[in-house]
């Protein structure tokens, strides 16, 4: 092992224990839930049956409402616990958010990201999007018509992700090529979980780069190096219910996740 190695493996070691994907536990926590790895090395941070959330607005007239928004511009806010309710008039929130990002185009319209990681007792997770206002970015944002999948994108000018997060409900909304320089795919069961619902498979998800790759069980973190970055990568849920189970007014399958630098 040369000291280049080195200096990457301690970097992405650091970045998993200094960050983390919240404040409140990242690689800190160590542990696995579903018994299929080691107790110690990714973080768990309570994802159980966690949820997340993408919704968006803006202030232009006459948006075709067609599940894929592409937005250039300035970020002007990026804020939490301020969000002004009737904001996701292109894509509703199908739950509550107290983090969002505003960018102006330029045309001075706004447009709105509201987001959201929700753990399974309804705390909310969200790792904002810290870059300073004035900062010239690449919005994507996809919908799923007709489910409550949605997923957003925020890179530079230049192609260099920033910041990504699928709200996965029944479907994913995000495609192949999405997310710059980093491919995103489930990568098999993990360990099966009873509910009330019935029988659920837990699935990994796998994160690869060019030069590196990690995969994750659900409620899983870590870093990961991606075109000379490193970026938090966090698996927020993935499941799927058995053929046949489910419940009527729940979804039957979710793949969520979020990755920041």
């Amino acid at each position: 092992m040369n000291l280049k190695t080195v200096a990457l493996a301690t970097t992405v070691a650091a970045l998993s224990l200094s960050t983390g994907c919240t404040v409140l536990g990242g690689a800190l926590m160590g542990g696995n839930m579903w018994g299929s790895g080691p107790m110690m090395g990714q973080g768990n941070i309570s994802a159980l049956n966690g949820n997340s959330v993408v919704c968006l607005g803006t202030t232009a007239e006459d948006v075709a409402v067609d599940g894929e928004y592409r937005i250039q511009g300035r970020i002007v806010d990026s804020t939490w616990d301020n969000v002004a309710p009737g904001f996701d008039n292109l894509v509703p929130c199908w739950s509550d958010v107290q983090t969002t990002v505003k960018i102006e185009d330029e045309d001075g319209e706004i447009w709105t990201v509201g987001y959201a990681w929700l753990d399974g007792g309804g705390w909310d997770m969200t790792p904002m999007v810290y870059e300073s206002n004035g900062t010239a970015v690449d919005v994507l944002v996809r919908h799923e018509e007709g489910t409550d999948a949605a997923g957003f994108v925020i890179s530079q000018p230049n192609g260099e992700l920033v910041y990504a997060m699928e709200a996965g409900r029944d479907t994913t909304a995000l495609q192949d090529g999405d997310v710059p320089g980093i491919r995103i795919e489930t990568a098999g069961n993990v360990g099966r979980f009873d509910d009330d619902c019935g029988s659920k498979n837990m699935m990994a998800v796998r994160f690869a780069s060019d030069s590196d790759e990690v995969t994750l069980d659900p409620g899983d973190d870590i870093g990961l190096e991606a075109d000379g970055n490193y970026y938090t990568t966090c698996s927020i849920e993935s499941f799927e219910y058995e053929d046949g189970d489910g419940c009527d007014d729940d979804i039957s399958s979710e793949v969520s996740w979020v990755l920041f630098r």
